[in-house]
């Protein structure tokens, strides 16, 4: 089993009201959570301690958009930027 850890110091999420904080970000986590165990995680042993910022990229969030498909576009970008070398969900990481 792989065992990847991965610690978001700071989700900033400026102009939301802060219920809405606590929504995106449970359904970024558990949405990230999904994606890195159905697809494994692509990274380059290189940058795997060295990602101090991640910039989301193509988001577009409207005004009347719900909280959970924010969540969930946020993981998927930075899923995205994480990828670069494929390493399989049943690897064991050293």
């Amino acid at each position: 089993m792989t065992e990847i850890k991965i610690n978001i110091g700071a989700l900033v999420l400026d102009g939301f009201d802060f219920h809405d904080h606590v929504r995106i970000t449970s359904d970024f986590n558990r949405e990230l959570h999904r994606l890195i165990v159905k697809n494994g995680l692509n990274i380059n042993d290189s940058k795997l301690n060295s990602m101090q910022n991640i910039n989301v990229k193509n988001l577009k969030i409207t005004e009347n958009m719900k909280p959970r498909f924010i969540g969930n576009q946020l993981a998927n970008s930075i899923y995205q930027n994480l990828n670069t070398q494929k390493i399989p969900a049943n690897q064991k990481s050293s």
